[in-house]
């Protein structure tokens, strides 16, 4: 039986998802834990109403900022937000609004090459969403006309967007018109820097539905690489799977989708509990409005992020696995060094009794380096836990717990900075009525961490930190929330 769900979550769920935070403009000198280092921070929306879901990505000397803010409104419209620095964030741009400002737009992505940046997010202008895009040529200065990528498909969301050059390469999910009730992952590319696409391609062409994907143009911009979860048609409460697609000819064609998700069959720290345990319910995908029970045999695989080294030649995929009849959920690792032709066994990076999950990483050089949050024995609170993987993905390091904290820590973030050694990583700890962002930093490319320092900040979630920034010039963003009112802050990272 063919199982239905909803792909859009409620705003008060997609809000939840979204909410980081820190306090107004000033100068944080560092404690005991850096050293000679300082944060400036800003206040980007300053807004009477709801600033949530940021993302913040640098390029070509210029940091971009995107957001959804409802402004001073009391109806809950929501629009997209722009600025832009380039000075390291330390001075911001005055604001743009991207989005049509009488309809309700949402969770927007932004890519950027050159002096290109492209941000796309979803309009909900009628009854069917759409996926809009508008690009600009000066660094973000002024943007051209709103194009509608997604026309011709139906219920169009959760999009990724990826640019190489004078390409604009976007996927997203939807549903054909002629199959309302089935959702695929599909792709449409540009090759004239965003002002016009070609044919929509259905990547994934399943019985089932397929949800969450992830685009990346690596290297010289031949390969394009795709990950994204794919929920079987077979039970009434579908399992779900991992899937890699790509390109050899910068997006003109895909090969078939490969399963990557195929994971050992046992867990050594987990007790066999055969049939008398309850089956599982997967939370993240109840979001959604899938109830996930899992049975003998079965495990359900979510959430895949994917990264490359800068050639594209070494493609890392992370998941989280819920292979036990527990509850329990590990973090699964599989790495191609062929430019993803082949991929090499499975690996549980974190592989503990308990909770694992919420997984993040960046690659740089010849290094993947990855945190997650993870219950580890207790079954009760979360901390942050790290691991470098040497060797090109070959040689998986030590585990280190960076938070071991007294409250939960969770979700966590992490950033590299380029020809350094320095990696940072951030995370959100505290209880259910108050929540802080604290950071740590390497100084010698992941080996030891100095200890973290608590920024000054209230009621704070998901922090974001730059995944691959320039030297010197690295920053964190997150939201911070009140009774009323979210703002999206960034903490420029001075040393």
């Amino acid at each position: 039986m063919h199982q239905q769900f909803s792909l859009r979550p409620s705003p008060r769920k997609l809000a939840a998802f979204s909410l980081v935070a820190f306090a107004v403009c000033l100068v944080i000198l560092a404690s005991s834990g850096f050293v000679n280092a300082n944060y400036v921070v800003s206040n980007l929306s300053n807004s009477l109403g709801h600033s949530l879901n940021p993302r913040i990505i640098q390029s070509n000397g210029y940091t971009y900022f995107v957001w959804t803010d409802t402004g001073d409104q009391s109806n809950d419209i929501g629009r997209i937000y722009f600025r832009t620095s380039n000075d390291s964030g330390n001075r911001f741009s005055e604001t743009l609004i991207l989005s049509n400002v009488t309809v309700d737009s949402n969770l927007p992505d932004i890519s950027a090459t050159g002096n290109n940046v492209y941000v796309t997010w979803e309009d909900d202008s009628s009854e069917n969403s759409h996926i809009l895009l508008r690009g600009s040529h000066n660094n973000g200065s002024s943007f051209e006309k709103i194009v509608d990528v997604s026309n011709g498909t139906i219920s169009s969301s959760l999009q990724n967007i990826a640019s190489y050059k004078n390409s604009v390469y976007i996927v997203w999910v939807a549903s054909k018109p002629e199959d309302p009730k089935n959702f695929e992952v599909f792709l449409r590319k540009s090759d004239d820097y965003g002002r016009n696409f070609g044919s929509i391609i259905d990547l994934s062409k399943s019985a089932g539905d397929s949800i969450d994907p992830h685009i990346l143009v690596p290297g010289d911009g031949h390969n394009v690489y795709v990950t994204y979860t794919d929920c079987d048609a077979v039970h009434d409460d579908p399992l779900c799977g991992i899937y890699f697609i790509k390109s050899s000819n910068s997006g003109f064609n895909f090969g078939s989708p490969t399963l990557i998700s195929i994971v050992p069959p046992t867990n050594p720290n987990l007790p066999f509990l055969g049939h008398s345990h309850p089956p599982i319910i997967s939370s993240l995908l109840s979001a959604f409005g899938i109830n996930v029970h899992k049975h003998v045999g079965e495990h359900n695989s979510i959430i895949p992020i994917i990264t490359t080294s800068e050639d594209g030649k070494d493609v890392y995929v992370l998941w989280q696995d819920d292979m036990t009849k527990t509850g329990a959920t590990d973090i699964f690792f599989r790495k191609s060094n062929d430019y993803g032709n082949t991929f090499g066994d499975s690996i549980n990076l974190s592989d503990t009794p308990g909770i694992s999950r919420l997984a993040q990483m960046v690659a740089l050089g010849g290094n993947l380096y990855v945190v997650w949050s993870d219950t580890n024995m207790t079954f009760a609170q979360f901390d942050i836990f790290f691991t470098k993987i040497n060797d090109h993905g070959n040689n998986p390091g030590k585990t280190i717990n960076l938070s071991n904290s007294m409250t939960n820590s969770a979700p966590s973030d992490i950033g590299a900075v380029n020809n350094t050694n320095r990696i940072y990583v951030a995370w959100t700890e505290g209880t259910c009525n108050k929540t802080n962002i604290f950071m740590t930093r390497s100084a010698d490319d992941g080996d030891t961490f100095e200890k973290p320092i608590k920024l000054i900040s209230n009621n704070s979630l998901n922090p974001a930190l730059i995944h691959i920034s320039n030297e010197n010039s690295t920053g964190l963003s997150w939201t911070e929330y009140s009774n009323q009112t979210e703002d999206v802050y960034f903490a420029s990272i001075l040393e």
